[in-house]
C-alpha cells in the first residue's frame, strides 16, 4: 500500500500532461472531494475577520466601561450544529479511506493532490496498471485489434464507381482526420484474453505445414488462437484513453464501501456527497504553440468549430474519443441533418414560387388596388375607427409568399418525408 500512494514531492521528471508526479504513470480517472476543517479550527481562523475584529474592539470597550469582565458564552445550538457537521465530515473521510483501500486491493494505483489552487477541494488521481487493464478487459469482453488483417477490396460495379466519384467530388467537405479516410487494410478484432497474449504461434512453430493443417482441423480452438494474437509491441498505446477510463470506471462501480448501508460503488458515494465529482481527463491541450497533436485537438479543429460547419463529422474519431454511445448519437444526428437538406430545398422552391406568383395573386391584387376604395368596419369598439382595405396590401402580399397553392404540396411532402 505504501508504494501505491505516490508522494507529490517525489517528482522524478517534469512531464506535462495527465500523469502522476513521477511523470510516467498516466492519470486514467480523477475523483474530487471536499476538504473541510473541524469547526473549532474554522472558528479560530475566522476570528481575524473584519466584522469579528470590530466586534471584539466594541466588546473590550464595553468591558472597560462597566469594569465587570464578561465571560464569553458559546451558543449551544451552534456548538451542536458544529458537532454534527464534524461528525458527518469524519464519516465521509472514513468512507473515502475505506473505499481507497478497496481500490488498492483491486490493483489500482492512487495519488492524492490536496495542495491545489482551488482551496477546499482535493483530488484523487487513479492509474490502472497493465495487469488490471488486462484482467478487466477480459472480464468486460472488450474487443481489441489483433495482428490479423484483411484487405478491403473495392468493387468494380456501377454503384461502387458512383460512390468513389461522389467521394472525390466531396473531398473538400471531409475532415482532415485519418480515422475518417477509407482504409484498404483493416485489422480484425477479438474479445481480449490474457491466455492469448503469447504462446500461440510458439506452440506450432516447429510443426510442419501438413501436420499443422491436420492439427488445426482436430483442434478448432487453435484456429481461434491463431486469429486472436494481439499486437502487444507497444503496451502504452494498446489500450487507448477511452478504454482505460471505461475500465477504471467499471472498477469504481463494483468496489464496495461497507461503512455505509447499501453503498455499492462510486455512484452511491457521489449521491452521499462523499465525493463531489468523478471524471476522466482529456488527452492534452488544444491551444498553445507547443501543444502536441492529439485526438482532442483534432476534434476541436475539425469538428467543434464554427469554421468547419460545412464539413462532415469525423464519426470514427468521435467514437474513438467519446465512446460508442456518443458516436452513435452524433452519427444519427448527422443522418438526420442530411435528410433535412432535401426538405429545405423543397421549402426554398415553394418560397420562390410564392415570390414569382405574388403579382398574379387575385386576392392580393384586389386588396392592393386603390380604385376599389373599400372601407372596413372598426376592429374594436369605441377606440377603433374605420380603415381602408388598401392598408393591408403589404400583409396580403407577404402572406402569399408562405401560403400559396404550392404550400399544400409541401405539407404533404413533409408528412411523407
Amino acid at each position: 500500500m505504501k508504494n501505491m500512494y505516490a508522494d507529490d514531492g517525489s517528482s522524478l521528471s517534469s512531464r506535462l500532461g495527465p500523469y502522476f508526479s513521477d511523470g510516467r504513470r498516466r492519470v486514467d480517472y480523477v475523483l474530487a472531494y471536499q476538504i473541510q476543517k473541524p469547526a473549532s479550527v474554522r472558528r479560530q481562523s475566522s476570528r481575524f475577520g473584519d466584522n469579528n475584529f470590530i466586534r471584539r474592539i466594541r466588546r473590550s470597550l464595553s468591558m472597560r466601561s462597566s469594569r465587570a469582565p464578561l465571560q464569553p458564552k458559546e451558543d449551544p445550538e451552534i456548538a451542536a450544529q458544529d458537532q454534527r457537521t464534524d461528525y458527518h465530515e469524519d464519516d465521509k473521510r472514513f468512507r473515502r479511506e475505506e473505499f481507497e483501500e478497496n481500490l488498492l486491493e483491486t490493483g489500482l494505483e492512487l495519488e492524492k493532490d490536496e495542495a491545489t489552487k482551488i482551496s477546499g477541494i482535493g483530488f484523487l488521481k487513479i492509474h490502472a496498471p497493465w495487469n488490471v487493464l488486462c484482467r478487466e478487459a477480459e472480464f468486460m469482453k472488450l474487443k481489441m485489434p489483433t495482428k490479423k488483417v484483411y484487405e478491403v477490396k473495392q468493387g468494380s460495379n456501377l454503384v461502387e464507381k458512383i460512390r468513389l466519384f461522389i467521394h472525390k467530388v466531396t473531398a473538400p467537405l471531409h475532415p482532415k482526420v485519418d480515422a475518417n479516410r477509407p482504409q484498404s487494410i483493416k485489422s480484425l478484432s477479438h474479445p481480449f484474453s490474457r491466455e492469448k497474449q503469447h504462446l500461440i504461434f510458439d506452440k506450432y512453430a516447429t510443426i510442419r505445414p501438413h501436420s499443422m493443417y491436420l492439427l488445426l482441423k482436430l483442434d478448432l480452438l487453435a484456429v481461434v488462437f491463431f486469429v486472436a494474437r494481439f499486437d502487444l509491441s507497444d503496451r502504452d498505446k494498446f489500450f487507448d484513453s477511452k478504454t482505460r477510463s471505461s475500465i477504471v470506471y467499471e472498477v469504481l462501480k463494483r468496489t464496495r464501501c461497507t461503512r455505509a448501508k447499501y453503498s455499492m460503488g462510486i455512484t452511491s458515494l457521489l449521491a452521499n456527497a462523499v465525493y463531489t465529482s468523478d471524471y476522466p481527463l482529456h488527452d492534452g491541450d488544444i491551444e498553445g504553440v507547443n501543444a502536441e497533436t492529439n485526438d482532442r485537438k483534432l476534434l476541436y479543429e475539425e469538428w467543434a468549430s464554427y469554421s468547419v460547419f460545412y464539413k462532415y463529422q469525423p464519426i470514427g474519431l468521435i467514437r474513438k474519443y467519446f465512446g460508442e454511445k456518443v458516436g452513435l448519437y452524433f452519427a444519427w444526428l448527422g443522418v438526420y441533418t442530411q435528410m433535412l437538406i432535401p426538405a429545405a430545398i423543397v421549402g426554398v422552391i415553394v418560397f420562390l414560387y410564392g415570390c414569382a406568383t405574388v403579382d398574379d395573386n387575385i386576392p392580393s391584387m384586389e386588396i392592393c388596388d386603390p380604385r376599389n376604395n373599400i372601407t372596413m368596419c372598426p376592429l374594436c369598439d369605441r377606440a377603433c375607427s374605420y380603415w381602408k382595405l388598401v392598408t393591408a396590401c403589404g400583409t396580403a402580399r407577404a402572406s402569399h409568399l408562405f401560403d400559396n397553392p404550392a404550400t399544400v404540396f409541401f405539407s404533404i411532402f413533409m408528412a411523407l418525408w
